[in-house]
């Protein structure tokens, strides 16, 4: 039997062995963007992957083709900021109610003037669905969420994700200039910039004002003392992407050093109120000698500028395909065109791999609802597919089958005779059973076309 875009499937039931020792590889899923800076999932059984483009241009992925939609889901090139490189269309997010509640939230720069020379603000703003299409957005129902100045045009920062807990948590630079940004926003807890905050977009504290639409959790650490209500974290340089833990809720914030040191730090699920110490520290290092008494947090995995000098946050991998990397915490470095990993909350074990293929200029990992692992090249604007080549090679040739999954890139062969048990194929072109097939009585298996499990 050849199947050629067909599917055999019966449900398993047995838990899955995987085969030892991963190899992180690169598996093309698109091409054709500008300058890809952020992807979201909706989670919403759809398989679609949201690629944000700098300029202000929202794309979709459909992963199970791996076709990228002819019309852009949306564009608000006209109201984004994006002549500095650091500004721009930086940040979305789904409702963790979607599609329920049709929304989804961008994080993005926008002028404050009508010149270019102007000061700019970062804007997070809600937007609705098209009711009459799910792949388009609704460019008329932007909602101001809230609005805060930039001071500079780079450390915009821009990630914004919701929390286990279900309230939107937005990363935010500390002001940017130059000369190790000597303003110490990072610091003072009156003002935003450099920090984590949390915010509740479900209700509004602000009905008279067009420009916020949010409610602050009441245990937030700085309610009813000195500081800003919204403020959950401090100390932050520029914080280029954060994501939490989906099995755990831990929370991991990838920060770009200044002179030498790039760093991640790990916060336990609903731990508030860290320092992270810049610009008093950078990574583990004192960069100024603040003599303020207060207690940082150093960060769990730091690497000095000898080996990369831009971090790209990532995620936790807890997809179903690769066993190998279950757990562990991937993050590249956007100037190096590297990958790193670890181990756990704590940066147990790091791992400096060196893949066969290059990804350039990383500006961006992605999750899709299944939990796999996805990387945005901002150079060549292609969007590729984490995957451990150590169990997905390009070919596959199976007289013997090992019980669980079995992964090709390309094409599967197999003459063999299945024991009691379950059994999944998947590879991106043909599964070819050949004559000796066998499946016995009481024995699951399912045959689909997907590379590596795609």
């Amino acid at each position: 039997m050849n199947i050629q875009k067909t599917l055999i499937g019966i449900l398993f039931l047995f838990p899955l062995f995987c085969q030892a020792q991963g190899s992180i590889d690169y598996l093309e899923i698109a091409d054709g963007f500008n300058q890809p800076v952020a992807m979201a999932s909706p989670h919403d059984g759809s398989n679609r992957l949201f690629v944000l483009e700098r300029a202000g241009l929202v794309k979709i992925i459909d992963l199970t083709t791996g076709q990228v939609l002819s019309s852009p889901f949306l564009d608000i090139v006209d109201v984004v900021e994006s002549t500095a490189g650091e500004e721009g269309l930086l940040g979305i997010t789904f409702h963790p109610d979607f599609p329920t509640s049709p929304y989804f939230y961008l994080n993005y720069i926008t002028p404050e003037g009508t010149v270019p020379s102007s000061n700019d603000s970062t804007r997070i703003s809600r937007f609705s669905i098209n009711p009459n299409n799910p792949n388009l957005a609704d460019p008329n129902s932007e909602l101001k969420i809230i609005s805060f100045h930039q001071p500079a045009g780079n450390h915009n920062a821009g990630d914004l994700q919701f929390g286990p807990d279900g309230y939107l948590y937005v990363s935010i630079g500390d002001g940017g200039g130059s000369g190790g940004s000597g303003s110490g926003y990072s610091q003072d807890v009156n003002n935003i910039l450099g920090k984590m905050i949390r915010i509740d977009v479900n209700l509004d504290d602000f009905p008279g004002d067009d420009d916020k639409y949010y409610s602050v959790p009441a245990d937030n650490p700085y309610v009813g003392i000195t500081g800003l209500d919204e403020i959950w974290h401090l100390g932050l340089r520029n914080p280029w992407k954060f994501s939490f833990d989906r099995m755990t809720g831990d929370m991991y914030i990838a920060d770009v050093g200044q002179n030498n040191i790039e760093e991640v730090n790990t916060i336990p699920a609903g731990v508030s109120d860290v320092n992270f110490g810049w610009k008093c520290k950078e990574g583990s290092n004192q960069y100024v000698n603040c003599n303020n008494g207060l207690n940082f947090e150093d960060p769990v995995f730091e690497y000095n500028h000898s080996i990369g000098k831009s971090i790209t946050g990532g995620y936790v991998y807890r997809g179903s395909y690769f066993e190998n990397f279950k757990g562990w915490y991937f993050c590249a470095d956007f100037a190096f065109n590297k990958i790193f990993q670890f181990l756990g909350i704590d940066g147990s074990n790091p791992q400096y791999p060196n893949p066969a293929n290059t990804v350039y200029k990383p500006s961006s990992f992605g999750e899709s609802e299944s939990g796999e692992l996805y990387i945005a090249s901002y150079s060549d604007g292609t969007i590729y597919r984490i995957i451990d080549r150590s169990v997905c090679p390009p070919v596959l040739d199976l007289p013997v089958v090992t019980e669980g999954i079995n992964l090709a890139e390309v094409d599967i062969t197999s003459n063999a005779s299945l024991s009691a048990g379950s059994f999944e194929f998947y590879a991106g072109n043909s599964i070819e059973l050949q004559a000796g097939f066998t499946i016995p009585e009481g024995t699951f298996f399912l045959a689909e076309l997907g590379a590596c499990g795609q």
